[in-house]
């Protein structure tokens, strides 16, 4: 329970239908939602207690009623916390429990991780060998997509997976849309559904990607909307001030990392193929600047076989780092939020938080605009804790 006495309110479901909504009594609650990545809830839950803590005495009691190694089972259990207007939650995932502490720790991940582990495979793929009578490919097997966008891609793919048998979770997908890109994904290469949409996000022309849960109509289950960017997600603009006189923003922290650094991109690719695609792409950026040329080789998307494709990976990385890059921690308390008749439902990833700073030694007076990349928060506290990166205005690539 917060300062204050606002209570995360932790629930589980069914994963196959987000119904059977179950209330978890518990003693702390922390979450993270997280841009173009699966969402994390962590929750503890008293088995039993020492008599001379009545409150987690009470608890204790109610867990034990739940039956929790059933009702909590992994691979079959969502678990969902409403925190001020804002639902965040996804696949039960792990669990531990303690017996010197009496504590059973619940951890969930958004819906991401579910296609983390389904393959980019048709039904009529299960127990198949993917492979002819002479050991070549299968193409009937293969998945392929013409005349789309990449949010149709990423939706597609998602909704395959839901078509095989006993996959039919509860996420609601956007209306498919028509365009210029293809994608092929060979059997043989046994991709990850999540994986791909990863690469997606990471691409040059292609969008965020989120999964984002809510009850449904009638308040007796959940499901998760998947949305996708054109290209980004969110893009409302809050406003805060960092400065000592008004404090909207509190404890401001920022890193800059090079380790990604690189004005030199190299991409290569090459897999179930005996041929090997490498592409590079450069901005002259950093050595306007003076700096010397820095370089990345990136052999991460073995499976690309089509060298635009590469080449729109190779372009986004060079369009990124050529500068080290960058993040922002900033603290936000509820009582502020509320203050000015906001609640944590009015943000989202991928909107923009706008904050002045005034005589600080890191930051030059005057507006600064950051990206909201993550929203944490701990039931034990009442600050919201927003990471922040940057924006990009578009770099031009010098070379491909």
């Amino acid at each position: 329970r917060m300062e204050g006495g606002l209570a995360v309110k932790i629930y589980l479901a069914d994963l196959l239908t987000g119904r059977r909504i179950i209330p978890l009594p518990h003693t702390s609650a922390e979450w993270e939602m997280k841009l173009n990545d699966t969402d994390s809830l962590t929750v503890k839950v008293p088995i039993y207690a020492s008599s001379g803590d009545t409150r987690v005495q009470y608890i204790a009691n109610d867990a034990r009623l739940l039956d929790l190694r059933n009702t909590a089972a992994i691979g079959k259990t969502v678990m969902v916390a409403e925190d001020d207007g804002l639902t965040v939650g996804g696949v039960l995932m792990r669990r531990d429990y303690d017996a010197d502490s009496g504590i059973l720790t619940l951890v969930a991940s958004g819906m991401w991780t579910y296609f983390d582990h389904r393959t980019i495979l048709p039904a009529k793929a299960m127990g198949k060998s993917l492979v002819k009578s002479d050991d070549s490919p299968d193409p009937q097997y293969d998945t392929s997509y013409k005349n789309v966008t990449w949010n149709t891609v990423a939706r597609n793919l998602v909704e395959q997976a839901m078509s095989w048998p006993h996959s039919s979770v509860p996420v609601v997908l956007e209306t498919a849309e028509v365009g210029t890109s293809e994608a092929n994904y060979q059997a043989v290469d046994l991709n990850y559904v999540g994986e791909v949409l990863t690469n997606i996000t990471n691409r040059q022309n292609g969008c965020d990607i989120g999964f984002f849960p809510m009850r449904t109509a009638d308040g007796l289950g959940y499901e998760w909307h998947m949305k996708t960017g054109h290209p980004l997600l969110g893009g409302e603009t809050h406003y805060f001030s960092a400065s000592a006189l008004q404090p909207g923003i509190a404890s401001l922290s920022a890193t800059d990392d090079g380790d990604k650094l690189a004005s030199l991109q190299w991409f290569t690719s090459g897999k179930s193929d005996d041929k090997t695609l490498v592409v590079s792409a450069y901005t002259d950026i950093l050595e306007k600047a003076g700096a010397p040329i820095w370089e990345s080789v990136d052999s991460s998307h073995s499976t690309v076989k089509l060298r635009n494709t590469l080449q729109a990976y190779a372009n986004e990385a060079a369009a990124v780092y050529w500068q080290p890059v960058s993040s922002t921690e900033a603290k936000v308390h509820r009582g502020y939020l509320h203050s000015v008749n906001q609640t944590l439902a009015n943000y989202t990833v991928g909107d923009y938080i706008r904050f002045t700073t005034k005589g600080d030694w890191y930051y030059v007076d005057g507006a600064h605009t950051r990206r909201i990349t993550g929203i944490k928060a701990d039931e034990s506290s009442n600050w919201i804790t927003f990471t922040l990166g940057d924006v990009f205005d578009g770099v031009k690539v010098t070379v491909e």
